[in-house]
């Protein structure tokens, strides 16, 4: 009995370390919102080991903005990524997608959450099929984070380069002095000081004319 018994922990214990070896060298395939400002992205992503084939994605319903009337556009779901899924996602990878804005979305009462249904296999063919949830409405009233980029970065740089270009010496800008100008500066005041207190003892004096 106590042999059984032993056997029968060791046997779990193996089976659990080879799922364990299993979950972490799958693919992981997860689809969420992302909000920063008033943007809202939607990210794929695998956050697997291992390369996700044949992605495919399936909503509780179709997905729709406040950009779908734009010329051009069209919905989400006329992206080929959702017409015709991922053909294969490397790990770590992540695909970013302009959703919509904030708060346009709420006042056009667009719905807030959505169901997706994944299928994936991984590249031993085993498939997987999961269900997530995309929520919008946790992040209302969570306040705006603002991202800079390139592009606000380079603007930047060139406003600081147009202000350095208009310093001047006595131009209410900035300059480096060092120890010796300080000294010349000083004793230009000084000169200028004891001229206006009409202190000429610096001076020399001519004395070549005599008194008869």
């Amino acid at each position: 009995m106590i042999l059984f018994v032993a056997a029968l922990i060791a046997w779990r214990q193996a089976k659990e370390a080879q799922r364990l070896r299993e979950e972490q060298a799958r693919p992981f395939v997860i689809v969420d919102f992302h909000a920063w400002s008033t943007i809202i992205e939607l990210t794929i992503t695998n956050i697997g080991a291992t390369l996700a084939r044949n992605v495919a994605f399936e909503f509780s319903e179709p997905l729709v903005t406040t950009h779908d009337e734009g010329p051009g556009r069209g919905t989400p779901m006329d992206l080929n990524i959702f017409k015709h899924g991922i053909p294969s996602l490397p790990p770590r990878k992540e695909i970013r997608l302009f959703f919509d804005q904030f708060p346009a979305r709420i006042q056009a009462g667009l719905p807030m959450t959505y169901e997706v249904r994944l299928t994936y296999a991984d590249s031993a063919g085993k498939r997987y099929d999961e269900a997530q949830v995309l929520d919008l409405n946790m992040y209302i009233g969570t306040g705006g984070i603002t991202r800079y980029g390139l592009h606000e970065v380079h603007n930047l740089l060139k406003t600081i380069a147009e202000q350095v270009k208009k310093w001047t010496d006595w131009g209410g800008g900035v300059r480096i002095v060092t120890s010796s100008d300080i000294d010349e500066r000083n004793a230009e005041l000084d000169f200028m000081h004891r001229t206006d207190a009409g202190d000429t003892s610096g001076e020399s004096v001519d004395d070549s004319s005599t008194t008869p």
